[in-house]
């Protein structure tokens, strides 16, 4: 009956392996101890069932993309939480470099110039920064930008340099505010195509579309440096 509930209307019938699928990432999540990814919880679902298929195939990628745009997504539905809420994080994409220490309840305190990952936690509540500098310039994509924040360039023009690789994450966006709020300028560069322009205009802005994060979380004022 519980199955039958979820699977209602248009879903799939309980009977399909999609149930035991759902079922074993319910098992899976509901045992973390700590915070993890899509890609984890999936190798976790592979290793403990290295018999189960997908469609007669073993569960290589196209199940994975099962996986992440249909099981996960009724994983949400079915606990009525979203993903991060219960520890499923997005992987860390990206990084930022600069002069000065930053400090995580995760990691502790990290020199800016190791170019700590760009996860949540560079964005939670407790994170603490220590810098001179005072601004953020945020790059679209990493080409140049090891290039950009060695030597003693980030120091000489006062900045924290970040890059989400290609993305607007939500975890680049929050690291934005935080920076904000913390009292340092924003800037970004872009790609002069599209995609480019989509993710400059989208600094400020909550949508459906691009993340489930509140307006307060994205970063006011972002000023584009071309």
């Amino acid at each position: 009956k519980r199955w039958r509930a979820l699977f209602k209307g248009n879903f799939l019938d309980p009977s399909r392996d999609d149930a035991k699928y759902l079922n074993e990432v319910l098992r899976i999540v509901g045992g973390l101890t700590d915070v993890s990814t899509q890609r984890a919880i999936y190798y976790t679902l592979r290793g403990a069932h290295p018999d189960w298929k997908y469609k007669g195939k073993e569960l290589g990628d196209e199940f994975y993309s099962h996986f992440v745009q249909w099981v996960m997504e009724k994983l949400q539905l079915k606990i009525g939480l979203t993903m991060q809420s219960v520890g499923v994080w997005a992987a860390p994409r990206g990084y930022i470099a600069g002069d000065g220490m930053i400090s995580t309840a995760r990691r502790g305190r990290i020199p800016l110039t190791a170019r700590p990952t760009l996860g949540f936690d560079l964005a939670d509540q407790e994170v603490i920064f220590n810098t001179p500098a005072r601004k953020v310039i945020h790059f679209e994509k990493d080409a140049g930008f090891e290039g950009l924040t060695s030597g003693q360039f980030p120091k000489y023009v006062e900045a924290i340099f970040s890059t989400s690789q290609g993305q607007l994450s939500e975890a680049a966006s929050k690291f934005l505010r935080t920076a904000e709020d913390f009292g340092l300028k924003l800037y970004a560069v872009h790609d002069g195509d599209p995609s480019g322009i989509q993710m400059q205009l989208l600094y400020g802005m909550a949508t459906k579309n691009n993340c489930y994060m509140p307006s307060e979380f994205y970063p006011k004022v972002v000023h584009p440096l071309g």
